[in-house]
């Protein structure tokens, strides 16, 4: 039986479980996500923090995906590095899930340019998960004034 692990829990994750599922329906998978949640629709988070849509109407697949897919889904765990010899991830808390196959579906990540006075700052957000709206929304006021620069999500 193969053993797969996705490192990242985004839509070209769940793109690749559909994938997996595709051509082979009893191996193992294993998805390691740095974030709590199951996999979302990313670009929503603008729209939540506009009122226009909820944490529940966010989710990319329905809430037993991973269950029908078989799938374990490891939250809150960070892979430090891929070891192509031993066949293993290793995860920040020292543990190695052994691979037959392994996909890195880890998207993006935030750029903040180097700012002069930028460390000065209190309430600086990046804004590319659910965690990061939550933050942001938590620190604004009714009347807050806010500098965006960027033009992503």
């Amino acid at each position: 039986m193969k053993n797969y692990v996705i490192v990242g829990n985004g839509v070209a994750a769940v793109g690749c479980i559909e994938g997996i599922r595709s051509v082979d329906s009893t191996g193992a998978i294993t998805i390691v996500s740095e974030e709590n949640s199951p996999a979302y629709c990313r670009p929503l988070i603008s729209y939540y923090l506009e009122k226009k849509t909820t944490l529940e109407k966010m989710p990319y697949r329905p809430a037993d995906f991973y269950e029908k897919n078989g799938c374990t889904v490891l939250y809150g765990q960070k892979a430090e590095q891929i070891d192509a010899d031993t066949q293993t991830v290793l995860l920040s808390g020292g543990a190695a899930l052994p691979y037959t196959s392994v996909c890195v579906a880890t998207g993006s990540s935030p750029f903040v340019p180097p700012f002069a006075g930028l460390e000065r700052v209190k309430n600086k957000f990046s804004f590319m998960t659910v965690e990061d709206t939550l933050a942001l929304e938590k620190a604004l006021s009714p009347n807050a004034n806010v500098f965006i620069v960027g033009a992503g999500v």
